[in-house]
């Protein structure tokens, strides 16, 4: 069963797809992130209402920011950068400078 959609998601241009804008948040008081390829938009819930077209009144959340999978793996690692792949580093200097 489909749930009535109660916010509208703002901003964020034009990489966030319609069909992602209109939805359903079970608690509306709190910060949502909305995962997209390799990054994360985080939308916070405004005082602002809109009415849709059927005549609802959705809450507003604007967009923040945006973090990238890479930097949540930084917060993960207690603010420290991962270790590199091993092999990363030597691949890239046979790489560099090109011949």
């Amino acid at each position: 069963m489909a749930q009535t959609p109660n916010v509208i998601l703002e901003g964020g241009g034009p990489l966030i797809p319609s069909a992602e804008r209109i939805r359903f948040l079970p608690n509306t008081a709190e910060t949502f992130k909305l995962f997209l390829g390799n990054r994360h938009e985080h939308y916070e819930p405004t005082d602002t209402r809109q009415a849709h077209h059927d005549g609802r009144e959705l809450r507003v959340f604007r967009r923040v920011r945006r973090t990238y999978v890479a930097e949540q793996r930084v917060r993960a690692a207690g603010g420290r950068r991962p270790a590199p792949r091993a092999g990363a580093a030597r691949s890239l200097r046979r790489a560099w400078p090109p011949a």
